[in-house]
């Protein structure tokens, strides 16, 4: 008997069914389709097997049984493969095979260009069984809500299309992360290459050595694929650099692997080729930090639109209408802030300079932020005062586990260019690398947060450890991690020569430079964050003096109804603050990302919630200007 037919057929009188409000039909057939279902499986699986297993496994034969050690049971993801098998009558039609064809060979190239690891054709067949059964459960459900409750529902309707087309959605923004996030690495790796190369080791080592060392994500991909490439698949260096080159989005880095490898099989040289593309990646890093400045400006302009005056002006002009706005003061304080300051948070994060140190925030913040949020709410307080002291309370929880993160990132990347300073000298004097760091330690001091470093990797070597074994022993401050891996190489080398670690050392200063300069210059803008809640409460208190004495001169009028829209009541003071709160929080959050690069110091987040406070609870007794 041809099941496929008969499971078509039944699905398509469940839609009927469910079209015609047939309840009993529907019923039927969906009881027949999952007996059809289940006769056909029982094809493919051995259920009784499979409940004898789980029977073996279970407490109560466990409790049955002695205690001795088994072998763990090998569990077989039936969930990967069961949406195909399901949706197999459908997906073997000539028609939807010919799809899966000409979507899979369309999105082959995508996946080439994107890195990552898949085959197309199933890529495309799982799809289409998800979105085929997507079509089965829910699209008759949507007609059903469509008709009976509400036209929206039809929108789902189109969903299983996006199904369909979601592995080509998936590839073009893996392609576009490829291509955009790797110009963050770009500086730093060819100037790592470089160095490598100046002690002869070729750009594919240097590629292979930098796997599994979390130095940089992206070009981590392309030395993955280089080291399959060559090791499994007998490609020669050049040509697998090539192969990298021909399928990778980016321009900046296709012309460089291409320039490489020209470069090479003519006998050019290699050293001052990959010399002058670091300072050309790192001149272009430099003008994306310059054009960044410019764009913080903009951005700053931006966001006192939005978070500062545009809620100055919604506060002032609600109270001509008090009692009718609170719904609107709410919706805009509790969902049009926070939406429009994440868009502009996501907006910041596209057009910043990566910030690729790792500063962990630890979940005693989220507890302590429920905690402070429970207990407000059981004391019955205001709901802003419920919102800004939660955050508070999380904002000074994660500075104590943050801010000595911060510090010592801080300390140790301003005492680099020091520290490779002396090492250049000792070099320059014939002193290998791993002498010339015994001889500094002891003898030259930094800063505490370095010097306890430097005796780290002091008694690391001591005890017989290599100075590339130890580069990760440094895991907070991306650059540090950098110039210690690269060191340890110089190490394995030889130790290189002192115009090598010239060459690093002046590539260290002028990013840690650059780094202090950019901060410096953003950080002005948070005094805009710190008035700004100073200036939506003022604004607030003006307006209900003014309305107050107005009030009090439209006792003519209230016989009318005129006067009871100038009303001031305890619920609009509520939603006025909650929105000046929201704001307040809101700038806090958006500008600590664009001057810091990073959400995790919430020391700004705290100082502002601190002023939004004071600000609203000593604003009723402040004087009037009316």
């Amino acid at each position: 008997m041809n099941y496929n037919h008969v499971i078509v057929a039944l699905v398509a009188i469940i839609w009927l069914s469910l079209a015609f409000n047939n309840l009993a039909v529907f019923v039927i057939s969906t009881i027949g389709l999952l007996f059809m279902v289940s006769k056909r499986t029982s094809k493919k699986f051995d259920w009784k097997k499979l409940v004898e297993k789980f029977y073996k496994f279970s407490l109560l034969q466990k409790l049955n049984t002695p205690n001795i050690k088994k072998p763990t049971a090998r569990i077989i993801p039936l969930s990967t493969n069961l949406p195909i098998f399901i949706s197999k009558p459908i997906l073997d039609m000539p028609i939807f095979q010919k799809l899966q064809k000409k979507l899979g060979s369309q999105i082959e190239r995508y996946i080439r260009m994107s890195g990552k690891p898949a085959n197309s054709l199933n890529m495309i067949k799982k799809s289409m069984s998800f979105s085929v059964l997507f079509v089965i459960i829910i699209l008759p459900i949507a007609i059903a809500l469509g008709i009976f409750v509400t036209p929206l529902f039809f929108v789902l309707i189109i969903l299983p299309i996006g199904i369909m087309f979601y592995p080509r959605m998936a590839l073009g923004l893996a392609k576009s992360k490829r291509e955009t996030a790797i110009n963050h690495e770009l500086a730093y790796f060819t100037k790592y290459a470089s160095i490598m190369q100046s002690v002869e080791k070729m750009l594919y080592d240097s590629l292979v050595e930098m796997i599994g060392n979390g130095l940089f994500e992206i070009i981590e991909t392309d030395a993955k694929m280089a080291y399959r490439n060559v090791t499994m698949f007998a490609m020669d260096i050049f040509e697998t650099l090539n192969d990298i080159a021909l399928h990778h989005p980016n321009r900046a880095f296709q012309s460089f692997l291409l320039s490489y490898v020209a470069t090479a099989q003519t006998g050019g040289d290699l050293t001052n080729l990959i010399e002058r593309e670091a300072e050309s990646f790192f001149e272009s890093l430099k003008e994306n930090l310059k054009r960044y400045l410019g764009t913080a400006t903009t951005f700053g302009e931006i966001l006192l639109i939005i978070l500062l005056i545009m809620p100055t002006f919604l506060i002032a002009t609600s109270f001509l209408l008090p009692g009718g706005s609170v719904t609107l003061l709410l919706l805009v304080g509790v969902i049009g802030i926070p939406m429009m300051s994440m868009a502009l948070i996501v907006m910041v994060d596209s057009s910043q300079p990566r910030n690729l140190n790792k500063i962990t925030i630890g979940n005693l913040a989220f507890v302590v932020a429920i905690i402070i949020a429970v207990a407000m709410t059981s004391l019955r307080q205001a709901p802003w005062l419920v919102i800004t002291s939660s955050v508070l309370g999380f904002a000074l929880a994660n500075m104590f586990n943050t801010t000595p993160q911060f510090l010592r990132i801080k300390n140790i990347e301003n005492a680099l260019p020091e520290f490779l300073r002396d090492v250049t000298e000792y070099r320059k004097i014939g002193y290998d690398m791993t002498i010339s760091l015994y001889r500094l330690y002891g003898t030259r001091k930094y800063n505490k947060y370095f010097d306890k470093l430097f005796g780290m990797i002091y008694s690391q070597l001591k005890s017989g450890a290599t100075l590339s074994g130890i580069a990760g022993i440094e895991d907070k401050s991306w650059i540090t991690k950098l110039v210690l891996f690269i060191l340890g190489k110089l190490a394995d080398t030889g130790g290189g020569t002192p115009l090598t670690l010239e060459h690093l050392t002046r590539f260290v200063s002028d990013v840690t430079t650059i780094k202090k300069s950019t901060i410096s210059a953003l950080r002005m803008q948070m005094l805009l964050v710190y008035i700004g809640p100073i200036i939506m409460v003022f604004v607030s208190k003006t307006s209900i003096s003014l309305l107050t004495k107005m009030s009090s001169n439209l006792s003519f009028f209230s016989n009318l109804g005129v006067g009871s829209a100038f009303a001031i009541t305890p619920e609009f003071v509520d939603a006025i603050n909650m929105v000046i709160v929201i704001s307040s929080l809101a700038m806090g959050f958006v500008f600590t990302k664009v001057s810091m690069f990073t959400l995790k110091d919430t020391k700004n987040v705290a100082i502002t919630a601190i002023i939004v406070i004071i600000a609203i609870l000593i604003s009723p007794y402040l004087p009037s200007i009316f």
